[in-house]
C-alpha cells in the first residue's frame, strides 16, 4: 500500500513519512489563512480577472502559480514599510 502526496504527487510507503513530508506546494496551501497570502490572492484574482477575461480562481487551483507568490512577497514587503 502507498500513500500519495495530493500536493505533489510523491508515493511514500508509510503513512508516517507521508504525516512528515512538507512539499512546497503543501507549505504554501497551508499558508492559505495568512494575510499576506489572502491579500495576494485577492490582487491575483483581479489581475487575472483583467488580463484573462475569465473570473476568479480558488487558493486550491492556484498555489502553484510563481505569480501568486511573488504577489505575496510584495505584499510582505509593502505591509513592512
Amino acid at each position: 500500500m502507498t500513500f500519495r502526496c495530493e500536493y505533489c504527487k510523491k508515493d511514500f510507503k508509510l503513512e508516517r513519512t507521508i504525516a512528515a513530508h512538507m512539499c512546497v506546494n503543501k507549505k504554501r496551501y497551508l499558508q492559505k489563512d495568512e494575510q499576506y497570502v489572502k491579500l495576494g490572492l485577492q490582487f491575483f484574482n483581479d489581475w487575472h480577472r483583467i488580463a484573462m477575461g475569465s473570473n476568479s480562481k480558488k487558493l486550491r487551483g492556484v498555489y502553484e502559480e510563481p505569480i501568486l507568490w511573488c504577489l505575496c512577497k510584495i505584499w510582505v514587503i509593502c505591509a513592512g514599510s
